[in-house]
């Protein structure tokens, strides 16, 4: 039996106690809290409760996995909950995470992501076009690109 895309294993999720004494981004000085408290259930968190609504005060996910103990799995997946729910959590791969402070933040951000999902479908169609012999030894003889 296999799970699904939502079933996670026992024991995944489980808050965990943050304390969190000093600014966790220099970027981000409004995150100078402390914790002391349990955190509550995963379904109870909400990512974008955390979030600036300007893109030079983003939060990495390195600092929200701080502040909400939850794991890098964890919140990834509680923020594709938050987003197909509507919640407008933006990102991008210098600053981290924040809401839309207009529409064309908001506009880039869905063009960027179908941009992604183009090349994820090009690379499941080269992938699924290949045969099996060729990915069994035929790619050593690809060179990797030279530098300089």
């Amino acid at each position: 039996m296999t799970k699904g895309c939502d079933e996670a294993r026992p024991g995944e999720a489980t808050p965990r106690r943050v304390v969190e004494t000093r600014p966790v981004s220099q970027t981000a000085p409004h995150l100078h809290q402390q914790f002391t408290t349990e955190l509550p259930p995963l379904q109870a968190i909400h990512i974008a409760d955390f979030l600036p609504r300007v893109v030079e005060n983003a939060i990495p996910a390195r600092y929200l996995r701080q502040l909400t103990g939850l794991s890098d799995r964890d919140l990834r997946r509680q923020i594709q909950r938050e987003r197909l729910a509507g919640a407008p959590i933006l990102s991008d791969n210098i600053s981290g995470y924040f809401l839309p402070a207009n529409d064309l933040e908001r506009q880039q951000f869905v063009q960027s992501m179908r941009c992604r999902a183009k090349e994820i479908q090009a690379v499941a169609a080269a992938v699924e076009a290949g045969t099996s012999e060729r990915g069994r030894g035929e790619m050593s003889e690809i060179s990797p690109p030279s530098e300089g």
